[in-house]
């Protein structure tokens, strides 16, 4: 028999530890989770409904959506992830549907429906959940960790610790990966986050939302576009677009600049021809607070340059990890093989956020979770 330890009760080590019991029901299989519940991070996810996979991912074209898409290519492909969905239906009797965009959520509309599933199906197989068991280091050598002071042998290590954002601090889990000699990225910073402007909000714009098409650009360089709705905060930008825009944020915050075409979405275009319109003629086009702040400029009349300029924004910083989503950072790629074992040592297996691997909004980051887990888990002899 054989004895899998497993760090974190995150999706990743959920669907990890069950495709391991289920393939040899006599190891023994224990999750150690630092909280008083695991999967507890699902709950929050998509506003509580929990985005938990694109349908990109069937489709082959996920990787468009990760910041490091080789990589991404090097782990994922659709047949893994049409073997997921179907674990989830067929294993875990989850429902879901998917919206016109792509994204997957629970059938019940609820995050709770897929947390309850996972569970379920780590109860029927017979999984071990240790709960308030922090996991404080690692020794490679001997095969062992240490949780609540007390020495635990492993035959396998799974480390599904997740990254930093949220209700995480950056030294929470960096000690068991500065133990293991490898690769990592420990530029933890936030990311799927709003944005601190150098430039003011005009006060009648604070809670302001606007459609358009979003441009990411670094010293003149396009790094991202994405037609979708920017909220105005009092001190920034916020919105799905900027916090996607926010993952390509990720080195010295200097020359990063926001711009924000209102003049077209869903499908529709609005153009001035090249005139400018009194700021009183431009009711039925903006929002009447968008108005007022190009009036507290002094303008009287505007054309769409005056517009896109007003809509146009140096970044300042990120919000803090606090109100992030996901942290970049972790163990880099090059010191995995392709079923998330480190190279140099293979019986230790790294999942999801904890790779240096992210991606946008949309259901992404969770399903690489998931799938990272799966194909371990089937890895595991």
């Amino acid at each position: 028999m054989k004895r899998i330890i497993l760090v974190g009760g995150g999706p990743s080590s959920a669907l990890c530890a069950y495709q391991i019991k289920k393939k040899h029901p006599d190891y023994e299989v224990n999750i150690f989770e630092s909280d008083d519940q695991i999967l507890k991070r699902i709950l929050i996810s998509g506003n509580g409904r929990a985005n938990f996979f694109n349908n990109a991912f069937l489709e082959g074209k996920a990787f468009k959506a990760f910041n490091n898409p080789e990589a991404f290519n090097r782990f994922i492909d659709p047949q893994a992830a049409r073997k997921l969905i179907s674990l989830l239906s067929n294993d875990f009797e989850f429902s879901y549907y998917r919206d016109e965009e792509g994204r997957m959520y629970p059938f019940s509309n609820t995050s709770a429906s897929l947390r309850d599933a996972l569970l379920k199906g780590l109860r029927k197989v017979g999984v071990n959940i240790f709960l308030n068991s922090s996991v404080k280091s690692i020794d490679s050598k001997n095969h062992t960790v240490l949780v609540n002071g007390k020495t635990q042998e492993y035959d396998y290590l799974v480390l599904g610790i997740g990254g930093y954002a949220y209700d995480r601090k950056p030294d929470s889990n960096s000690s068991l990966l500065s133990n293991l000699n490898i690769k990592i990225n420990n530029d933890f910073q936030p990311a799927l986050c709003p944005l601190k402007t150098n430039e003011s909000i005009p006060s009648p714009m604070d809670g302001m939302r606007l459609k358009g098409t979003l441009s990411l650009y670094r010293l003149n360089q396009k790094l991202y576009s994405e037609e979708g709705e920017i909220l105005f905060k009092k001190d920034g930008i916020s919105g799905i677009c900027v916090f996607d825009a926010s993952l390509f944020i990720n080195d010295a915050l200097n020359g990063y600049r926001i711009t924000f075409d209102p003049f077209e979405h869903d499908g529709f275009k609005v153009s001035f021809n090249g005139a400018s319109k009194s700021l009183d003629d431009l009711v039925g086009i903006f929002p009447h607070s968008f108005i007022q702040a190009l009036k507290e400029k002094g303008l009287k009349k505007a054309g769409e340059k005056e517009i896109r300029e007003a809509l146009t924004f140096n970044i300042h910083s990120k919000y803090p990890l606090k109100y992030a989503q996901i942290s970049l950072g972790g163990v880099l790629p090059q010191c995995l093989d392709n079923n998330f074992s480190l190279t140099s040592s293979p019986e230790i297996k790294v999942l999801g956020e904890a790779i240096d691997i992210h991606a946008i909004c949309g259901g992404f980051n969770m399903g690489f979770a998931l799938l990272s887990g799966m194909i371990a888990g089937d890895s595991v002899d």
